[in-house]
């Protein structure tokens, strides 16, 4: 099963993961038309250079490295309960304490 989110993840967290790569340009087709949100690529000498963008494609990662870092992450334990914690994922999580006027807000 392919971790598309996953790696994505892994490559901005450590970028050194990625052992091959290209620069193309790219453009998403927002027409509203059959095709839309369809993404079109081209290398530099074939493309139609009317407003392309410059990205980057990863094209091979670092395998071994990447799985052995997830499934540490996986592993990962991130403090113990208690016997007798009532404590649930959704009343653990906290509202921090935020001044509406340092949000530019009244």
């Amino acid at each position: 099963m392919p971790l598309w989110d996953e790696l994505t993840v892994g490559i901005f967290l450590d970028p050194t993961i990625v052992t091959k790569q290209t620069t193309v340009l790219m453009d998403v087709d927002v027409s509203h038309g059959p095709g839309y949100g369809s993404a079109r690529i081209w290398s530099d000498t074939v493309a139609p250079h009317t407003g392309e963008r410059k990205v980057t494609v990863v094209q091979e990662v670092d395998v071994n490295r990447f799985t052995e870092a997830f499934v540490r992450a996986m592993q990962t334990t991130f403090g113990k309960r208690q016997a007798g914690d009532q404590t649930t994922y959704e009343n653990s999580l906290t509202t921090p304490n935020i001044n509406p006027a340092q949000c530019g807000q009244e």
